[in-house]
């Protein structure tokens, strides 16, 4: 028997060449790896500044009805007050809301169609028809009426509009709930 001491034994183990692996961020892949990531990291940093700083949600149809009674207003604080636009923009806002809230094609009809569709149906309640016939009617005042009765129509027809919509928002919740 050959008995071979430890230092030709750890000879016979050692590898008849050697070469050292790169750390695995060398290696194409791990700078795939850290690529990918940074890009990520930087879309994801990205977004959230945008979304901090410069991303505005859609507004809900309350705060919309909001903004647009307080552009109302603020038409009849302009001077001089042209009351023809105020009535126009008045009743556009109202078919708006009609179509925001239950969906009806109504901006393309007249004063008149508009009161006799509005009439027929039951979402709106009957209650609010006398105050939605006013509004409506004030289209028509702006041709005949004096400035005095124009302000005071002006007024009018932003209450009715406030107590409309309000209204409205009620009722819907209140369809909504059921």
């Amino acid at each position: 028997m050959n008995q071979s001491s430890p230092t030709s034994l750890a000879d016979a183990f050692t590898p008849l060449y050697t070469y050292q692996l790169p750390a695995w961020w060398q290696t194409t892949q791990g700078m795939m790896i850290i690529g990918a990531g940074t890009i990520l990291f930087t879309l994801v940093i990205s977004f959230l500044v945008w979304y901090r700083y410069w991303y505005r949600p859609p507004l809900t149809l309350e705060q919309w009805s909001t903004q647009e009674l307080k552009a109302l207003g603020f038409l009849l604080s302009r001077q001089p007050i042209n009351y023809k636009r105020f009535f126009g923009a008045a009743t556009f806002f109202f078919k708006q809301y009609l179509v925001r809230l239950h969906g009806w094609k109504v901006l393309d009809k007249t004063d008149d169609e508009l009161w006799d569709f509005v009439s027929g149906r039951s979402e709106i309640p009957a209650k609010l028809h006398p105050a939605i016939k006013e509004l409506l009617s004030y289209a028509q005042v702006v041709k005949f009426a004096d400035a005095q009765a124009l302000a005071e129509k002006a007024e009018e027809a932003q209450h009715y509009l406030e107590m409309i919509i309000s209204t409205l928002q009620e009722t819907h919740k209140d369809t909504k709930n059921v």
